[in-house]
């Protein structure tokens, strides 16, 4: 669903997370849905940065629909943390995070036969900051650079006021910085890529492997250094919206891939649908087509990318000069990726005002749409 559907708005309770409207629409998930089906349903790793927290009733809440749980309590990390297992909250100082979820995986399908369906769900932090690496992995990419994109470290004035507060550029000193992250995340994502080869040697093992279909993802983009930028992922750009996908699984042809534009909240009803399991009317999104051929013409869709921010009373200063600033929360930007992939030129004024009142409009039509109908389709006309 989108967020002005569920209602979760932020990393906070009143926000949504792991709040009221939270724990209404968590009954009505994929996995509830594959569960109620005879799913076996296997969870591991971060869930909600305020799951297990007292104040959303603690870790002993296992959330439903899952019949195996290992849920992070909090935030991401890599040590020292608390994992609900089934309900029992286990504290661990020296065990590599992803590596525990990695075991749990692979112990869960060492169970499992072709006699029974199965879902698991693996949601490993990295490379989170504080972007922590195995120490197997440290130094493996001492010498990689954050990628100097042609937006890296450049002058923004047709973007946004945020983007244009100094210092433009970022002096060398945080570059080296930049750097250090970089690294640290490409290393902290080695364990990953030995999780995902730990799991597809357990699916080939079992011999379930070619009756699985296996979805890889991410939560988020991130930018690095991009538009002088130091490091993050709040902002409406390719960097930060833009995740990886890659499915396997039968029937889809090897090596191929879609332009069709999809969105994370196309995933659960693809799950679904490729279970045989009816779609409730709820949610936002559409199954992805996963079997189409590689000279099939991409398809036209309207996608609303949707951010309402974590401000709070702390994060405001009172002699910010920008405090009652309409351009703290209004701007306007458009971007033609076709040709300017990386989003140098702001083509905004170069718009005929009619089609700028015709996105206006459908903005506000898919800020209030409801089911996927309206929200994949809808769109009003000129």
């Amino acid at each position: 669903m989108y967020p002005h559907n569920h209602g979760t708005r932020n990393n906070s309770i009143p926000g949504g997370c792991n709040g009221d409207a939270w724990k209404l629409h968590e009954t009505n998930t994929f996995a509830t849905k594959l569960k109620e089906d005879g799913y076996k349903t296997f969870y591991a790793g971060k869930y909600l940065n305020q799951y297990g927290v007292n104040a959303a009733g603690g870790p002993e809440v296992v959330p439903p629909g899952w019949t195996e749980w290992h849920g992070l309590v909090g935030n991401s990390v890599y040590y020292d943390y608390v994992l609900s297992n089934n309900g029992v909250p286990t504290h661990s100082d020296t065990l590599y995070l992803t590596d525990v979820i990695s075991d749990l995986a692979v112990s869960f399908i060492e169970t499992q036969t072709r006699n029974e369906p199965f879902l698991l769900v693996v949601s490993p932090p990295a490379p989170h900051a504080p972007f922590t690496p195995a120490p197997r992995h440290i130094g493996n990419y001492a010498n990689v650079m954050a990628k100097r994109t042609p937006n890296f470290n450049i002058d923004t004035e047709d973007k946004h006021w945020l983007l244009r507060m100094p210092p433009i550029p970022l002096p060398t000193s945080m570059l080296t910085e930049l750097d250090r992250a970089y690294r640290s995340r490409w290393e902290a994502l080695l364990a990953v890529d030995e999780m995902v080869s730990a799991v597809f040697n357990a699916l080939t093992n079992r011999e379930l492997l070619n009756n699985t279909y296996v979805f890889y993802t991410s939560d988020n983009g991130y930018h690095i250094g991009q538009f002088s930028q130091v490091y993050d992922k709040r902002q409406p750009y390719e960097t930060d919206i833009k995740i990886p996908l890659i499915v396997s699984g039968p029937g889809i042809e090897h090596n191929t891939t879609s332009s069709d534009p999809v969105m994370n909240i196309d995933l659960a009803p693809t799950i679904l649908s490729l279970a045989g399991v009816q779609i409730p009317d709820s949610m936002d999104g559409k199954p992805i087509e996963l079997f189409n051929k590689k000279d099939q013409v991409a398809k036209e869709r309207f996608m609303l990318i949707e951010y309402y921010g974590e401000r709070s009373p702390k994060t405001v200063d009172e002699n910010c000069p920008w405090k009652y600033d309409k351009n703290l929360s209004h701007f306007e930007e458009m971007y033609d990726l076709n040709r300017d992939p990386y989003e140098m030129d702001n083509i905004i004024h170069e718009v005929f005002p009619a089609l700028k009142h015709w996105y206006r409009l459908n903005v506000a039509s898919m800020l209030e749409c409801v089911g996927s109908q309206q929200c994949s389709d809808h769109l009003q006309l000129l």
